[in-house]
């Protein structure tokens, strides 16, 4: 995951996950929908894999 503002083009882009979720003003929410993390679920997806 990047900051959108690092592109030179906006059109085409999907705003799909909102991480940190847990983290957030209640009031805080956007209207379409999106994949919510937590942080704990964002982290333990790049968590080396146990055998």
């Amino acid at each position: 995951m990047i900051t959108v503002g690092l592109f030179d083009v906006d059109s085409g882009l999907v705003f799909q996950w909102q991480v940190f979720i847990d983290e957030r003003p209640h009031y805080y929410q956007y209207s379409n929908k999106t994949e919510d993390l937590t942080g704990e679920e964002l982290f333990a997806q790049f968590a080396p894999q146990q055998d």
